[in-house]
């Protein structure tokens, strides 16, 4: 039997336009984007504040996360329970061909986690394993955007650090300053909007 959880996100979710094409999409959404430099910004940090909120309806958080924009509707992917920004990428990297003007974005979020500790009796015999949340409160999100389109070639990555779910800085990381940044940057590789579409001198 399917979770009331699951059945409520479904039907919450469910519009007429997330049939129009296949999608590995979690969630299809409706919206307008505004446009330019300006609109892409306001976009990328929308979508931060997206994955630093994504829940599971059961419970839990993904660890990767990613959105697809075409200027009418919005693709939302997450990892499916497996952990590994690939579940994201691999999604994306298909459906990004079906996008003229693209704009993507991924985080990868570093949550603090537990350890499973075994326990021992007097004898020093192993009787049990229980799960140890971790109390290390801090973790980080590295985060990539890009945008292609009429108005806007330009490109966003960041380092959100958090203690707990509260942010307590963001810092600037390099489109090659990290693993998770590099893997993002290759979602347009050969996209026919980055020759369109080139970036200009000087910009991100």
């Amino acid at each position: 039997m399917i979770p009331d959880a699951v059945l409520e996100e479904f039907t919450a979710n469910l519009i007429p336009e997330a049939f129009e094409r296949p999608t590995r999409a979690r969630r299809v959404a409706v919206e307008d984007r505004g446009g330019g430099v300006e609109g892409f910004d306001a976009w990328a940090v929308d979508r931060l504040a997206d994955a630093l909120d994504a829940r599971w309806p059961l419970g839990g958080r993904p660890r990767a996360v990613g959105a697809l924009s075409d200027g009418r509707l919005r693709w939302w992917f997450d990892e499916c329970g497996c952990g590994h920004l690939y579940c994201v990428t691999d999604a994306l990297a298909d459906e990004v061909w079906e996008v003229e003007e693209p704009w993507v974005f991924g985080a990868v979020l570093a949550r603090s986690e537990g350890a499973w500790e075994v326990l021992l009796d007097e004898d020093g015999n192993e009787v049990d394993e229980v799960w140890r949340q971790s109390t290390d409160l801090r973790w980080q999100a590295a985060w990539y955007a890009e945008g292609r389109g009429r108005g806007v070639a330009r490109r966003r990555t960041g380092l959100v650090q958090l203690q707990g779910e509260q942010v307590t800085a963001h810092d600037a990381l390099e489109v090659r300053g990290s693993w998770v940044t590099r893997d993002l940057h290759r979602l347009l590789y050969r996209h026919p909007s980055r020759k369109r579409f080139p970036l200009r001198r000087g910009r991100r």
